[in-house]
């Protein structure tokens, strides 16, 4: 008997957010960016099934542009980091490099291309405090972050980190 059973191939299972001027090693070849991250990033582990990454690639005002938007959904207790004034300065002024891990398996660096470098970081949009409506709801925050750039974002391969 064929197994018909639901199997996720979306969303997104992990982000690491690095601080776009930490010491961070880009090298992009062959369609690839190879990263080592020899700085602390902001992971929080996500909410099963709510967070996500979309592109959109878009040339109605002349040359490609592509639009990341990254949403990161976590219960309240995980996510206090978020909460801090010191990161939400961070992602409006500096921005932050993603280091994504799809559900599927794939890979990906957003906040930074090979022909932009850092210049367009992922930056904030909201943060969504919810309370939940039932009794039986765990309160979750949304991090919205967004960046424009002139191509998809990349697969990532990770030569070192900091811990």
């Amino acid at each position: 008997m064929e197994d018909t059973a639901y199997k996720p191939v979306g969303g997104v299972a992990r982000v690491a957010l690095y601080p776009t001027y930490g010491d961070i090693g880009l090298q992009f070849a062959g369609g690839v960016c190879e990263a080592t991250f020899d700085c602390e990033p902001v992971e929080v582990p996500l909410t099963d099934d709510r967070s996500s990454f979309e592109e959109l690639l878009d040339n109605s005002s002349g040359p490609l542009s592509v639009t990341h938007t990254l949403t990161l959904v976590a219960e309240r207790g995980e996510a206090s980091q978020w909460l801090s004034a010191e990161f939400a300065d961070s992602l409006s002024r500096q921005g932050v490099i993603a280091d994504v891990t799809l559900n599927d398996g794939r890979r990906l660096i957003v906040g930074c291309s090979e022909r932009m470098e850092r210049d367009f970081p992922l930056r904030f949009v909201s943060l969504h405090s919810d309370s939940g409506r039932r009794l039986s709801d765990t309160p979750t925050l949304t991090l919205t972050l967004r960046s424009t750039d002139t191509a998809p974002a990349m697969p990532l391969v990770v030569r070192g980190t900091a811990g």
